[in-house]
């Protein structure tokens, strides 16, 4: 059993990684967050109401913008329950999400999330953690990666109207062949055909 010492030292640590703690969420007043930036140790955004030591925003119902230029995970949130309300992003008014770096993605990451119209995917693209990773999405998402991610298969559990997948012109149909994403297949679309 953890000791109340040894709890305090590694809350201590934890809350040094990520000084943010979880002070955002419901935080009704902050319309926009471009200062994430300088917390250049926060690299995880996570999901889920017993997770304390996160970057994420859900209840923030006025929160329109939003840098992630440094997280490389996100971990997302439980798909039953307070699913609904404990998604990263959850009940926010953010209509884009630029992620530049993410490496990592896990079930229900964009649940929930009535504004969203884009997410944009970097480079770095390498893993799916949860086949529910983009269940419940609404909106285009554009993944920049020339090899396709690989882990679970994706599903399109929840999926609001019919978003597309948009990817490199030159692998689409190497998106289309892989196994994680078989599943959206017929959704696979080369960037070059995204209108906003």
């Amino acid at each position: 059993m953890e000791s109340n010492k040894s709890k305090n030292k590694k809350d201590e640590c934890l809350h040094r990684l990520n000084p943010l703690s979880n002070k955002f969420r419901g935080n009704t007043l902050i319309h926009t967050f471009d200062e994430m930036k300088y917390f250049t140790r926060v690299k995880t955004i996570n999901g889920g109401y017993s997770s304390t030591y996160n970057a994420g925003v859900n209840g923030c119902t006025n929160l329109s913008d939003y840098n992630l230029v440094n997280i490389t995970s996100i971990i997302g949130g439980p798909g039953t329950g307070n699913g609904e309300n404990s998604a990263p992003f959850s009940s926010t008014k953010i209509s884009e999400l630029n992620i530049p770096n993410l490496t990592t993605v896990g079930g229900y990451c964009f649940r929930n999330m009535p504004s969203l119209k884009k997410v944009v995917i970097g480079t770095a693209f390498t893993t799916i953690n949860s086949a529910y990773a983009f269940s419940y999405v609404r909106g285009a998402i554009i993944i920049n990666t020339l090899v396709p991610a690989t882990g679970s298969v994706l599903n399109r559990n929840g999926v609001v109207g019919s978003p597309c997948i948009y990817v490199p012109d030159e692998v689409v149909e190497d998106y289309k062949a892989a196994a994680a994403f078989a599943t959206w297949a017929s959704y696979i679309k080369p960037i070059s055909e995204y209108v906003e």
